[in-house]
């Protein structure tokens, strides 16, 4: 005779899904590495600087003003040179391909003592697609000449869906030939919308019939 069996498919499927907000940390100005004269411990090829023939007049770790805790980050730039003065933190290969297509949103706590212009002081992201190779960016300043009390600075922007490259700056000499002194301290980085594999709970499942032959 013949009997009917019965096995069931699964119907589960990896997807690209939204995680929560990932809380970036490593620019922390409580500490300091000496060696190098750059801020925390973090490793030296995250930091982007102005070139060795225009440095910052002053790049230092700073008990003299703070948003909160013992430290800030202290830059001035006298210069008149075309060079633009800011710090850079930059991301590695593994965390571009994480945060690829996501919302970052950064920002600082800023005091600035003068600039020679409204803006030349402040933040920024700067990211490269890798598809195209085209570059963006998003900033936001001090809007003001005279000096300033500690204001936060934040700004979003999306990133590529295949970011080559992701560099956040502080800056306290935005545009060529400009100058300005600040302090920075409290920064914090944050991506949403952040791509995770996940594996979503399986459909229900599918029963196949097929049919087997028993001998007596």
């Amino acid at each position: 005779m013949k009997r009917t069996l019965l096995f069931f498919a699964a119907a589960g499927a990896f997807l690209s899904v939204a995680g929560a907000p990932v809380k970036f940390t490593g620019i922390d100005f409580e500490t300091w590495d000496s060696k190098n004269n750059l801020p925390g411990q973090q490793p030296k090829w995250r930091w982007t600087l102005p070139p060795a023939k225009a440095p910052f007049a002053v790049m230092e770790q700073s008990s003299a003003e703070k948003h909160s805790g013992n430290f800030s980050l202290h830059l001035k730039d006298d210069s008149k040179a075309a060079v633009n003065h800011a710090i850079g933190y930059s991301f590695s290969p593994a965390e571009l391909k994480k945060y690829s297509g996501s919302i970052i949103t950064f920002s600082a706590w800023v005091k600035q003592a003068a600039a020679s212009g409204p803006n030349v002081v402040g933040i920024s992201i700067w990211a490269v697609d890798g598809e195209t190779g085209k570059s963006s960016h998003a900033e936001m300043g001090i809007p003001t000449t005279q000096a300033a009390d500690w204001t936060e600075l934040k700004q979003k922007m999306r990133l590529p869906a295949k970011t080559k490259q992701l560099i956040v700056y502080l800056r306290c000499a935005q545009g060529w030939g400009c100058t300005g002194e600040a302090w920075f301290d409290d920064v914090t980085i944050t991506f949403d919308d952040v791509k995770t594999t996940a594996k979503p709970a399986a459909a229900p499942a599918k029963a196949a019939k097929v049919d087997a032959e028993k001998k007596k």
